[in-house]
């Protein structure tokens, strides 16, 4: 004969804290609280080109990076990313790596 374990419900005191601790998260995450944190200094930016990947990204220091993606696509900032100025390869092959062993040569 086969036994059917039994499945506990949970107690009243035990939802209304789950309600409790659900309903804290939302108000934290509704005024920025809990991703305040993640983000400190950080702000959302579009570069390249629409609906393509970008793949690679390396920073030299805190002011010079550069980032590659699809088609080719490799762009550069030398103010920490306030601003991006797309560089010419001659290839529409995706980028996937970058990588600076000297200050000015790239790979």
């Amino acid at each position: 004969m086969n036994t059917v374990p039994k499945i506990s419900r949970p107690g009243r005191p035990q939802v209304i804290r789950i309600l409790q601790v659900c309903l804290l998260l939302l108000v934290l995450s509704a005024t920025g609280v809990l991703t305040g944190f993640a983000q400190v200094g950080w702000k959302g930016s579009r570069v390249g080109p629409a609906k393509k990947d970008l793949n690679a990204v390396y920073f030299a220091d805190s002011k010079r990076g550069w980032i590659g993606g699809d088609d080719g696509f490799v762009s550069n900032t030398d103010d920490g990313g306030q601003s991006w100025v797309q560089q010419s390869l001659s290839t529409k092959k995706p980028v996937s790596d970058i990588y600076f062993p000297g200050n000015d040569t790239g790979k």
